[in-house]
């Protein structure tokens, strides 16, 4: 009988190491798989670190190209009224320039002007001065049309 019942002991310890046996097996087969899902959000983790780091590197460049800017900004703000000055200064000699060559062009005398006009082949001082008072009848115009 003693034989008898150490056989069921043993039997028993045998089914046991067993079912321990393959709940090991599994454990390491859940162990392997939790170790490449692991791996995978370690990698992920990695790429999204070297992500933010560029990121921050770009926005570190648009913080200083923000800044720049701004800085101009402040720069031309602080010029302008010395710009909208000197406009209005060249805007006043420009009228009184265009004033003034407009009086010398309505005293000028049209006959003259055609006659030097027909001239076949004018020497080239004569039609530089011909093509500019054509040009500065031009400007006139449009000069005191848009004003």
């Amino acid at each position: 009988m003693k034989v008898f019942e150490n056989h069921e002991d043993v039997q028993r310890l045998l089914e046991q190491i067993q079912y321990q046996h393959e709940t090991a097996v599994k454990l390491e087969k859940e162990l392997q798989h939790e170790k490449t899902v692991l791996e995978e959000r370690l990698k992920s983790t990695e790429r999204m670190l070297v992500q933010i780091g560029q990121d921050m590197v770009m926005a570190e460049q648009q913080i200083r190209a923000h800044k720049c800017q701004t800085r101009r900004t402040v720069q031309l703000k602080r010029l302008l009224p010395e710009y909208e000055l000197a406009q209005e200064k060249n805007l006043y000699k420009c009228l009184a320039i265009a004033t003034d060559a407009r009086k010398l062009i309505e005293n000028l005398d049209m006959k003259s002007l055609q006659d030097l006009r027909a001239i076949t082949k004018p020497e080239q001082p004569l039609e530089d001065t011909l093509a500019a008072v054509i040009m500065i009848r031009m400007f006139l115009f449009f000069f005191f049309f848009f004003i």
